[in-house]
């Protein structure tokens, strides 16, 4: 797997856990101010590559373990 499709990947599956607890950009924004909407939308579409601390930290606000990130649907 090259990096590339890694982190889309990891995006797509933030964005899927995001969804389904009803969070949009906006409310994840206002649950955790060091995070911004295009930070995150970026994360989301894999351009920026989030380090194992954000990772936590966006698992954290969305109420979910690190390890749901990395797991199939």
């Amino acid at each position: 797997m090259s990096k590339q499709k890694f982190y889309k990947d990891l995006g797509k599956r933030i964005k899927e856990l995001r969804e389904k607890k009803g969070i949009s950009l906006k409310d994840f924004e206002s649950m955790d101010n060091a995070f911004d909407r295009a930070h995150l939308s970026k994360m989301e579409n894999g351009v920026r590559h989030p380090t194992i601390y954000t990772l936590q930290k966006i698992a954290d606000v969305l109420g979910v373990d690190i390890s749901d990130f990395f797991k199939s649907k």
